[in-house]
């Protein structure tokens, strides 16, 4: 998930807002998020957030047959700022 220090930091947390970004990828034969796109978007810093760490993920490929393979899915990802 997001570093919530870095949520905390955005104008949007400081106006209050929180909440959930969708984002929709897919995994490629490396193991690595690629075609990211925002489906649910909430606020444009935090969908900029949620991009980010989606696309620092590494994942292990799936498999057919022995051999990886390309997989799309997707994931909400909470944006809320530190606990003070």
């Amino acid at each position: 998930m997001p570093d919530p220090e870095r949520v905390a930091e955005t104008q949007a947390a400081k106006d209050g807002k929180q909440g959930a970004v969708k984002i929709a990828y897919c995994i490629d034969t490396d193991g690595k998020p690629q075609g990211l796109r925002v489906v649910e978007p909430l606020e444009p810093e935090f969908d900029a957030l949620a991009l980010e760490t989606v696309g620092a993920w590494r994942f292990e490929p799936a498999t057919r047959d022995g051999a990886a393979v390309e997989d799309c899915t997707d994931v909400r990802i909470e944006l809320r700022p530190a606990a003070e």
